[in-house]
């Protein structure tokens, strides 16, 4: 994909910081998208662990994922975030971590989306989230 355009069933919109941490994002078997971040040292807080911040980036930036690729977003215009509520149910180990977004409100202006990030087995989150986005 290239400025926000979809091709052989993955896509990048352009943000850097999902760039940055390599975070990718493919289609699934059912079409839904899958975002996918290598295991990586160098995005660790604590020792062995991902930090923080980088799971908060990675539920922003899919959350913004599933709206550009679902809601009709503005033409030109990525969705911006106007709230992130995020619990922290167990350390992220710096091995692969995979995430999905499910859209929970679709408004004229705002929306609202929930994303779950896990690694081994998806019925065992380490991060939820609801991030309500502007159009």
């Amino acid at each position: 994909m290239t400025n926000g355009r979809m091709t052989d069933g993955q896509m990048t919109i352009a943000m850097p910081y999902a760039a940055f941490l390599g975070l990718t994002f493919a289609q699934d078997a059912d079409g839904e998208w899958l975002a996918t971040l290598p295991a990586a040292e160098t995005l660790g807080g604590r020792p062995g662990f991902v930090h923080g911040g980088v799971l908060a980036g990675i539920l922003e930036c899919v959350a913004i994922h599933k709206v550009q690729t679902v809601a009709a977003p503005r033409e030109g215009r990525l969705a911006r975030p106007i709230n992130l509520n995020i619990s922290y149910l167990r350390g992220a180990t710096a091995d692969i971590c995979y995430a999905r977004a499910e859209i929970v409100r679709l408004g004229g202006r705002i929306i609202v989306v929930s994303v779950r990030i896990w690694q081994d087995d998806p019925q065992k989150p380490v991060v939820l989230g609801q991030v309500s986005l502007m159009r």
